[in-house]
């Protein structure tokens, strides 16, 4: 039941910026205590509705809004409202101020004046809540993508304000990470705050939220209740193309890929080891070996080390101990970076061209195949923008154009399904059905076990730095990998 009145309303709100309009005619209610979700394709103005409410826009992103933006029926003020909001950017790691987790999760008491006893004490129940005292003392660029979502989340909850608004909050986390998240908005809801969330994984919301906003194409599209999805779940994520609404486990389909041997491509690590300041072993790789007859996954619980595992391979940090293999050469850092193409987890760090079209071509010429393969990603309108101007789901698409028109012989994509609808998804994993028949080595590090299932015949699980199971069609329950 509703009560206390309106927290935030939009009426007829537009939002456009250079000639490009955005949102259009947004109308939309946040009531006390209730959990609204935006749902819709990557680029339909979910995180806009998110930054209109939190004031970014106009204030720091610019652009021009119209129509009527109200918190407790009086016209919304940033300056009032700003410290009442807690937000999880779609990028966490663009909101940090502070170089190590504590002095982050610090930083909103101390900007009130917050007595240091009180500080201490929220510092400690939200890190217990999240099972997180390991990340306390870790400098924020050691952090997983997952570790990093995970600290912004503890961040926005330490000033206990009356309204959240999260952006694609789910997307680095892994399983037991998503469920904490579920459990920590269950616990605000019942403590009376708001709770905004955009996101494309929609499994964990689906007994939380209290409605469900369809946004396509910078309109609201429909407001769907939570009894409504509930009792048609299957027929709304069909008509809607949202993600699936039941959790996803891990059930391998896709076979292996038959080659020549003038065809196949191995990389092999023996004897891998790598470690941060002298701290013990991240990775800790006895014998690993990759092919091209398999489209490899690597999964496994957030700060596991897979995305240290994949930058050992492609040549990006250097090993402490050990080989890697080509081919059955071993190569210098140089030759493995010649030879890769790492789509990576903060793509926006390795977008550098004023436009998407010099992007994806670095300068070159675009063929007639190249074009199609933009058409499969729905990237050949975009040519034209600049990249940074993307939302995150095309920033994501532009890199793994990139990657794969690049040429190289291994390609892997750090969560390529980050911030990814569930359209490009499936168009996503066409393409790479598509690529099997080309001579590349494909490996996707993922929690996200629909999307593995969608393209892999090998998934690695690992733990602690070591590569713990291998699971493949013929093996669900997975083998323990002897290393």
């Amino acid at each position: 039941m509703r009560g206390g009145g309106l927290l935030i309303s939009l009426h007829k709100v537009n939002y456009s910026q250079n000639k490009n309009k955005i949102l259009q005619d947004i109308n939309l209610n946040i009531w006390p205590g209730e959990v609204t979700v935006l749902c819709g394709e990557s680029g339909s103005g979910k995180s806009s509705v998110l930054n209109i409410i939190s004031g970014l826009i106009p204030n720091l992103y610019g652009g021009n809004v119209t129509g009527e933006i109200r918190a407790h029926h009086e016209p919304l003020s940033f300056d009032d409202y700003a410290s009442e909001i807690g937000m999880v950017f779609q990028n966490p790691k663009s909101q940090f101020i502070n170089p190590d987790v504590y002095s982050e999760l610090a930083f909103a008491m101390e900007n009130v004046g917050m007595d240091q006893k009180t500080m201490i004490q929220r510092i400690d129940n939200v890190v217990n809540y999240y099972h997180a005292q390991d990340l306390l003392n870790r400098a924020m660029f050691d952090l997983s993508g997952g570790q990093r979502q995970m600290t912004a989340l503890m961040s926005a909850t330490m000033l206990k304000p009356p309204l959240y608004l999260l952006d694609e909050p789910s997307s680095n986390l892994d399983v037991t990470a998503i469920e904490q998240l579920r459990r920590q908005i269950l616990d605000l809801k019942n403590e009376g705050s708001s709770v905004i969330i955009a996101d494309h994984r929609l499994y964990y919301l689906i007994d939380l939220a209290d409605q469900f906003v369809v946004i396509d194409n910078g309109h609201i599209k429909c407001q769907i209740s939570r009894q409504e999805m509930r009792e048609n779940a299957t027929l709304l994520a069909t008509k809607y193309r949202l993600r699936n609404l039941t959790a996803p486990r891990l059930r391998l389909t896709k076979t292996r890929i038959m080659r020549n041997l003038s065809d196949l491509i191995t990389l092999e690590a023996h004897n891998l080891k790598f470690r941060y300041h002298c701290h013990e072993s991240l990775i800790d790789i006895k014998s690993l070996e990759l092919s091209n007859r398999d489209v490899i996954g690597i999964s496994g619980e957030n700060g596991a080390g897979k995305s240290t595992l994949i930058q050992l391979l492609t040549g990006m940090i250097k090993h402490h101990e050990g080989t890697i293999l080509f081919n059955g050469q071993q190569l210098s850092r140089k030759q493995l970076v010649k030879n890769s193409f790492l789509v990576m987890q903060d793509v926006h760090l390795q977008l550098f061209f004023e436009t998407v079209e010099k992007e994806i071509s670095n300068g070159s010429r675009l063929t007639e195949q190249d074009r199609q393969l933009l058409e499969s990603l729905k990237l050949t309108k975009l040519l034209k923008r600049h990249p940074q101007t993307l939302s995150g789901g095309e920033k994501q698409r532009v890199a793994i154009a990139t990657a794969l028109l690049s040429g190289k012989k291994i390609i892997v994509m750090d969560e390529p399904t980050s911030g990814m609808d569930y359209g490009n998804m499936q168009r996503l994993s066409s393409l790479i059905a598509h690529l099997k028949r080309a001579e590349i080595l494909l490996i996707i590090v993922s929690h996200d076990q629909e999307f593995l299932n969608m393209t892999c015949s090998k998934v690695l699980i690992m733990n602690h730095g070591r590569i713990t199971t291998v699971v493949t069609p013929d093996n669900m329950n997975g083998g323990i990998h002897n290393d």
